[in-house]
């Protein structure tokens, strides 16, 4: 089987890009499937080039990411903008404005999923940006609009409440009747003996104690209990995971925050070949190793210019590092990170890139840890 794999695209361009190159590279490269991983919303963490800090038109942004809605709302923020005090009906209709955005934010994301479901079968994995317990949506309004995500939330209050989040949801399912298309989120499915498993960034911090956290902590284990009732007549199992963690003093491994997730990863053994896949915004190069007997692979498309990844699973898995500025592909090679050797960080992304120094130059990274 082989997938291709994005997370977090935050942007439309960033989209669009990675959209535009699979067009190609599927047919070519007899791609099954795509699995997006999440955080396809989340403008504000927009990046140029490789995890570089951007300064964009905040009014071409919100035009480009919002064509339907965008005239009205930058109209009355001018009023704003300009002194003007807004009357209790204008406040209304601008509230109704910005719930427009969040509703054709939504939108956008599920035709995007259903466009690319055109192209080849698509798992999709919601993310924290689009989480109903976050609505970090309207940390988009914030950052284009320049104003406090309280203030945003002041003024949505002056309207009925729109449940955009489970909207989303039912179109999600409609999708799964009419198109190539899976929501795994809190699913395990059987796709011809290879178990894919996805947990949602429900809420993104596990350890902390609250009521959401626990919810979120239920969810894993829900789904880790499933997968333990199919993976003795599994081939191979993948799991893509959208909850924050940690990287321990050993870089890189990458510590799940879930501890059910980091118990499950410790303690099941099989000879199957296993994945954990977790999007990371630090990092400006894909990691891909193994750790014990699971394969970990560590990426982010928002941060790295489109960068995404394509992984083939038969008794082994192998992880291709895919550029689609470059129309570039490159054979990641794995490594033990138990074996591995390192003191910086250019000799770990040795284990992994054949042509190191080509890779540092493309993306405009040096030996320091922050980059890697």
């Amino acid at each position: 089987m082989r997938l291709a794999i994005v997370s977090d695209t935050h942007t439309v361009d960033s989209f669009e890009k990675i959209y535009n190159h699979l067009l190609k590279l599927t047919p070519q490269y007899a791609i099954n499937g795509v699995v997006i991983n999440g955080d396809m919303l989340g403008l504000f963490n927009i990046k140029e080039e490789y995890g570089q800090k951007h300064k964009p038109n905040m009014t071409k942004l919100l035009q480009s990411h919002a064509p339907f809605t965008n005239n009205q709302i930058l109209i009355v923020f001018k009023k704003i903008q300009e002194g003007q005090e807004l009357d209790e009906n204008s406040l209304k209709q601008f509230s109704e404005m910005l719930k427009d955005y969040i509703d054709e934010r939504y939108m956008w994301l599920l035709n995007s999923l259903r466009k690319l479901s055109n192209v080849t079968k698509v798992y999709y994995n919601l993310g924290d940006h689009e989480s109903p317990l976050h609505y970090k949506v309207i940390d988009e309004l914030a950052f284009t609009l320049g104003l406090e995500k309280d203030m945003i939330n002041q003024i949505l209050k002056n309207t009925d409440d729109r449940n955009h989040f489970e909207q989303f949801k039912n179109k999600l399912k409609e999708l799964e009747k009419t198109n190539d298309f899976i929501f795994i989120s809190q699913k395990v499915i059987d796709e011809n003996g290879i178990l894919i498993a996805g947990i949602p960034g429900l809420h993104n911090n596990p350890e902390e104690n609250s009521e959401l956290s626990q919810a979120q902590e239920n969810v894993t284990v829900k789904i880790l209990d499933e997968i333990k009732t199919k993976i003795d007549n599994a081939k191979a199992l993948i799991i893509f995971n959208h909850i924050d963690g940690k990287i321990n003093s050993k870089p890189f491994l990458f510590e799940p925050s879930s501890l059910a997730l980091k118990s499950f990863l410790a303690t099941t053994k099989n000879n199957i070949p296993k994945l954990l896949c977790q999007s990371n915004h630090t990092f400006v190069t894909t990691h891909f190793y193994k750790n014990n007997e699971w394969f970990y692979l560590l990426n982010n498309a928002g941060v790295n210019n489109g960068l995404y990844n394509v992984i083939d699973i038969h008794n082994d898995i192998k992880c291709y590092d895919i550029d689609p500025n470059l129309n570039q592909i490159i054979n990641l090679t794995k490594y033990n990170l138990e074996e591995a050797n390192y003191t910086e960080p250019i000799q770990r992304m040795k284990l992994n890139y054949p042509d190191t120094l080509k890779i540092m130059t493309q993306r405009k990274i040096d030996n320091h840890i922050d980059n890697l």
